[in-house]
């Protein structure tokens, strides 16, 4: 286009598009997934006691003796009828040990077995952990406990019943050593007079001087008893 003065005149500008710009890239932060909390060492024995091998599982059951957690006690107490009986022993053992909440009740219903459920060895192992623990809220169980019909569990009731009732134990360790319904198997009677020798009062002296004069008393009572004077 020209002027009137002749000179061309620059064509009008075209204003060009304006683009968008280009958008702000984020920054890699890495993989945002959230992670899966640590299953803490409870958890993880819990979870071994209940559903690991054999070896594992009563490992498991020996380091929950050191947690004072109520779920570690609530662990060990619920394995006391577990299937297995080496598992189930563990735990009675264990519950002992560490003296764990619950454990003098749990154990108690183990020795008195009144519903027949729980296994010889769980049955001694109990009566051994509540010799450990020495309360004597166990007597009234550990003296039921001392006519299981097996000599093993009655035999750990008795030595349990010389560390928890010490001189309240001499009547019926007397009665055992008696034995005048004839229901104790001999060596039920044996551990009975070798608890009773750590007990010394009179009436326990006397009845181990009888047993080492009685003649027509079995071998191997008479022995024990004798091994107090020796």
């Amino acid at each position: 286009m020209k002027t009137s003065a002749g000179v061309s005149a620059a064509s009008p500008r075209k204003d060009l598009p304006i683009s968008s710009p280009a958008p702000a890239r984020q920054a890699d932060s890495g993989d945002l997934t959230p992670s899966t909390p640590p299953v803490s060492p409870l958890q993880n024995h819990i979870e071994h006691l209940r559903t690991g091998e054999l070896a594992s599982r009563i490992e498991a059951a020996a380091r929950l003796a050191g947690m004072s957690d109520p779920q570690a006690a609530e662990a060990l107490r619920q394995a006391l009828r577990d299937p297995t009986a080496e598992v189930a022993r563990e735990a009675a053992l264990a519950l002992g040990r560490g003296c764990q909440a619950g454990a003098l009740e749990a154990l108690a219903a183990v020795v008195e077995n009144a519903d027949t459920y729980f296994h010889p060895s769980v049955r001694t192992a109990a009566a051994e952990s509540l010799g450990q623990m020495k309360d004597p809220r166990s007597v009234v169980a550990l003296t039921q406990a001392v006519r299981d019909p097996l000599a093993e569990p009655s035999r750990a009731a008795i030595r349990a019943l010389g560390l928890v009732a010490h001189e309240d134990a001499v009547p019926l360790l007397l009665s055992i050593i008696e034995n005048r319904d004839n229901f104790f198997h001999p060596s039920v009677r044996v551990t009975a007079a070798e608890v009773l020798a750590t007990i010394p009062t009179p009436d326990a002296k006397e009845c181990l001087r009888n047993l080492v004069a009685n003649q027509a008393e079995a071998p191997e009572v008479r022995q024990a008893a004798a091994l107090t004077f020796a």
